[in-house]
Parts: structure tokens; sequence; C-alpha cells
């Protein structure tokens, strides 16, 4: 009931991508997690489509994609992403004892941040 209204369809889609990026953006997008409604969950994994291994390199992020993965909802989600990820990135995170540091060819998270906020005030 809550997460649907912050994380449904337009721009939830874009908030939901910049609070897994933040420290006490995550926490919320955790609690909401924590709620265990089905609808909440599956709009979180649906937002986070195609960020869930980038997010899983993150300190924060990886707390979420790790929620995602308890959750049978949201699992189908993340495990069809991490299937079709390209092998070295999936063996770096198998073999990432945290999931912590950034892929060296991958943008910084303040760039995709960036992009974000573009889309969300069309700067």
């Amino acid at each position: 009931m809550y997460g649907e209204c912050l994380f449904g369809k337009g721009v939830g889609k874009a908030l939901t991508l910049l609070l897994s990026y933040d420290v006490y953006g995550s926490f919320v997008i955790q609690r909401v997690l924590q709620l265990n409604d089905v609808r909440c969950t599956y709009n979180i994994a649906v937002s986070l489509r195609g960020n869930c291994v980038e997010l899983a390199f993150q300190k924060y992020g990886r707390y979420i994609v790790e929620k995602l993965l308890e959750t049978e909802e949201s699992r189908v989600e993340v495990v069809t992403e991490l299937f079709w990820c390209e092998g070295h990135r999936l063996m770096r995170l198998a073999r990432s004892e945290q999931g912590l540091e950034n892929e060296p060819d991958d943008p910084a998270p303040s760039d995709n941040l960036n992009e974000v906020g573009k889309f969300m005030y069309g700067s």
C-alpha cells in the first residue's frame, strides 16, 4: 500500500533506481521490501530491471538485490538478469566477497544518478 504509491510506474521507477544508490534511500527500499507486500516487491523488482547486476556491486545496492532474491515474486526478475549478464561480470560478482567494487569499464554510480536526474527533471 505505501510502496505502491512510491514505487509504482513512471517517475516511481526512476525514483526507485535513484534511491537504490543512496545510503538512506537503500534503507527505505529495504524497509518497503520488509513489508512483504507482493505488489510493492514486484514493482521494485520491475523498476530495477536491468540494474540488478550493477547494484550488486554497490555497497548498499547489494542489500536490495539480496532482499529481492529472498522473495519468490522478485527472484525471477533478478535471476533472469543474472542469466543474461555478460560472463565476465557474473564471474567477477561470484568471486567478490562483498560485491562492493565498481567494474573498471562501468560508469561510476554518480554518472548513473545524473542520468536518472535528467530523466526525472528533463535537464
